[in-house]
């Protein structure tokens, strides 16, 4: 890592799993470093899990590209 920053990979997943760690531990989201995966049996499952997220994301002012 450039700039000392010997450890950001894992601060920055430790930091992902704090924001959402109420998702992981409902097994409605699993997630590694920036990758994001909600499991969902139903459509209607899966936007209820995907809104859910969106508004944890935007509480904390995250941005997706």
């Amino acid at each position: 890592m450039y700039f000392r920053l010997y450890n950001s990979p894992g601060t920055f997943q430790w930091m992902m799993t704090s924001i959402f760690q109420e998702l992981l531990h409902e097994e409605t989201l699993a997630n590694y470093m920036n990758d994001f995966v909600i499991p969902a049996k139903t459509e209607k499952e899966l936007e209820k899990y995907t809104i859910k997220f969106l508004k944890i994301a935007e509480k904390y002012n995250l941005c997706f590209k």
